[in-house]
């Protein structure tokens, strides 16, 4: 996942080889193994920030970015900005999809992202 390779990676046989060497009691995973960790950590996260927001004490300020990252692949973001009941400024990222370019209002509108909370 730290350097965005694709979850069959785990399957691939000359790398299952070379971790044998390396260590030859590793325990080798499945892609669907890799899969239910990263769901589960993401449900974990995303409870975490439930019990946030449902403490606060202040209001909250939405607001959405469009970006294009170096592949020239559009990404359309739904932030949470809040202060937390410490008094410190705190930004989550809610949602995030695919955006293709142009990134004007016609699209925003036709492409809402607020159709996938």
């Amino acid at each position: 996942m730290y350097h965005s390779y694709p979850c069959f990676m785990v399957e691939h046989v000359k790398l299952r080889e070379m971790l044998s060497y390396l260590n030859p009691q590793v325990r080798h995973v499945t892609r669907n193994t890799i899969l239910r960790y990263c769901w589960l950590e993401h449900l974990r996260l995303k409870s975490i920030l439930h019990e946030t927001l449902s403490r606060l004490n202040s209001r909250v300020c939405f607001t959405c970015d469009c970006w294009s990252a170096c592949t020239t692949r559009g990404f359309l973001t739904l932030i949470a900005h809040f202060i937390d009941n410490n008094w410190s400024l705190k930004s989550r990222i809610l949602n995030f999809r695919y955006f293709p370019p142009p990134h004007r209002g016609v699209e925003f509108r036709e492409e809402s992202i607020f159709y996938y909370l």
